[in-house]
């Protein structure tokens, strides 16, 4: 099991009722690809995008929270969390971000329906810290998955 899948059936364990996450970052480059680099299959967290028309049901999700927490403590002996939940107008998106969701299946959970930004606002997330390596690499994985998956070679 990798990290992410990890984190997140953990996190999963904790909950007592359907929470959508989306998840951008390596995890969901990890998660949410076929044959993903073996790098991201390592990262240490989940990062999630919480839209703007869910902000208010998240922040009142007692139980979400109580399991995210419970879920770090869990993970922490090997340095693993999910922490970074993000409002949508926090993250470089495009305006209709949210018509172009991708499930993720993977891992079977019980509460979680997972998904991750379409391909495009994928790579705009990773081009908010600027020229950074890892986050170049990421964004060269993203470019050429989606020209193999539309025949361009």
């Amino acid at each position: 099991m990798i990290n992410a899948e990890r984190i997140l059936a953990t996190l999963d364990k904790g909950l007592d009722h359907p929470v959508t996450l989306v998840i951008y970052g390596r995890a969901a480059l990890a998660l949410g690809f076929e044959n993903p680099p073996e790098a991201v299959k390592h990262t240490l967290d989940v990062d999630a995008i919480i839209p703007v028309s869910q902000v208010e049901v998240f922040q009142g999700d007692s139980n979400f929270w109580s399991a995210q927490e419970a879920a770090n403590r869990e993970l922490e002996k090997d340095g693993l969390y999910i922490t970074h939940l993000f409002e949508a107008d926090q993250v470089f998106l495009r305006r209709d971000w949210e018509q172009h969701l991708v499930p993720i299946t993977h891992p079977p959970t019980r509460w979680l329906r997972l998904s991750r930004p379409a391909t495009l606002d994928l790579i705009l997330t990773k081009m908010m810290r600027g020229d950074d390596p890892q986050d170049m690499a990421d964004v060269a994985f993203l470019i050429r998955h989606d020209k193999g998956q539309k025949g361009t070679g």
